[in-house]
């Protein structure tokens, strides 16, 4: 089965979150934000105020691409493990 992410950054509540959406060829989903959201915050809400957006409006931003690369995620130190 193939996986197919989509990472964005997602302002919820005043914050920005580096999050991403995983979807499986079955449908599912899951959704998760990275392990290191705290120490990408503020560069998420400059890419989200570049992009003329406010955090103070709930919504979903495109995320530049080095801040995709910054990005730890949960999901993915699980299976370096197993």
């Amino acid at each position: 089965m193939s996986r197919h992410q989509e990472i964005f950054i997602s302002v919820h509540n005043g914050r920005a979150f580096v999050s991403r959406h995983i979807r499986d060829d079955d449908g599912s989903f899951t959704w998760e934000s990275a392990i290191n959201v705290v120490e990408l915050e503020a560069d998420a809400v400059a890419a989200v105020q570049a992009q003329g957006g406010d955090i103070s409006q709930d919504g979903n931003y495109a995320c530049p691409a080095e801040i995709v690369a910054r990005a730890h995620w949960h999901s993915d130190n699980q299976s370096h493990h197993q």
